[in-house]
């Protein structure tokens, strides 16, 4: 059986008899093992994901019969990445951040064996980032660490000039509210971005129970839209990424931000990556699409490794259902000239506004 190497944590390798159905899969550590009567596309889903290992523990491991190639027949222990959290929507003490991978594997391109880079970490190759240099820092594994007392990122103890959300609003890309009546509603709006945001992360934990949100449609119907989404464009959220502070230099130039979700979308030969930015609004804006370009540079050396396209996707989500009978909306963004965009005309902008003292 012909094996091809898999970037996984624990996983290295896998093959695939189309005759007899049976799915070859190789640990590090424990060695080969084969499973019967497994359907093709999801070897080809195995090898396509960008976290193998929690693909595997979920559509592989226990649905179908395991034998050891070699040692007696057992099933080996994989271990999905998932972090504590207290259950249910009345907690008060918010959510553990879990540090980002500090590994993936990648095909070699002449088939052989695996090979380890750091997931997108240190300074990146000018040409792998479209002539740019890029720094790329995740989590508090890396220094980055984020404080909710004036909104405030830290990278190795020194404050993080801009966010990506500042980046935005003092470049006058996003649209600030200017009525009486739209800054009025402005505090209720973010309370419930915050709650919707922190409910659909527990429900993508297993952490949620959807009961608990009966007597609060307006949240609900939300989670709901979400769970429709991932359902609907088989979306699996890399929940190590989730939330977790990332910070970001290009060309000398420094922000910060924390993503709603990242994970592989699609099925098969269409599996793709994704940056999902969630919004509980109906209104579509032109940064929104900025805002996409300015998340995704985080993750265009990770896609490139794992030879995988990157898209930009906003998840509109709705308290009632739409034409379609569902409580969310889709648009993804494509234009490269976003990127263009967000790097001159927003953080090369407030940068050089800021060294020239014009910032309000």
């Amino acid at each position: 059986m012909q094996m091809r190497s898999i970037r996984g944590k624990n996983l290295v390798g896998a093959g695939y008899d189309a005759v007899t159905g049976t799915l070859r899969v190789a640990f590090g550590k424990s060695g080969e093992y084969d499973y019967s009567g497994v359907p093709e596309e999801k070897f080809i889903s195995l090898c396509r994901v960008p976290y193998p290992d929690n693909y595997y523990s979920k559509a592989i491991k226990g649905k179908f019969t395991c034998v050891k190639v070699v040692d007696p027949p057992e099933e080996p222990n994989v271990q999905e990445v998932i972090p504590n959290v207290a259950q249910g929507p009345h907690r008060d003490e918010g959510v553990r951040l879990p540090d980002a991978p500090s590994s993936i594997v990648v095909r070699q391109s002449n088939g052989g064996g695996v090979v380890r880079h750091g997931l997108s970490v240190g300074r990146c190759d000018a040409q792998s980032t479209g002539g740019r240099l890029m720094e790329v820092f995740y989590g508090e594994k890396d220094g980055v660490t984020f404080t909710e007392e004036g909104h405030a990122y830290f990278l190795k103890g020194a404050r993080v000039p801009f966010s990506l959300t500042q980046i935005l609003e003092l470049s006058g890309i996003s649209r600030q509210p200017t009525s009486a009546k739209e800054m009025a509603a402005r505090p209720a709006a973010a309370k419930r971005g915050t709650k919707v945001h922190e409910y659909t992360l527990w429900l993508d934990q297993g952490e949620l129970d959807l009961d608990d949100l009966k007597p609060y449609p307006e949240y609900l119907n939300r989670v709901i839209g979400w769970q429709q989404f991932r359902e609907d464009f088989k979306f699996m959220p890399d929940l190590t990424m989730c939330e977790v502070p990332i910070a970001v230099r290009v060309n000398g130039m420094l922000y910060a931000m924390k993503l709603d979700a990242y994970g592989a979308i699609g099925e098969g030969e269409q599996t793709a990556l994704a940056v999902v930015e969630k919004k509980c609004t109906a209104e579509e804006e032109d940064s929104h699409a900025i805002q996409t370009a300015g998340q995704a540079i985080a993750f265009e050396s990770h896609a490139a490794s794992v030879q995988m396209p990157l898209k930009r996707l906003v998840v509109y989500l709705f308290d009632k259902l739409n034409a379609a009978n569902r409580y969310y909306r889709v648009v993804e963004h494509s234009d490269r000239n976003d990127q263009k965009i967000f790097v001159g005309a927003a953080l090369a902008n407030v940068y050089w506004r800021s060294q020239k003292g014009l910032l309000k």
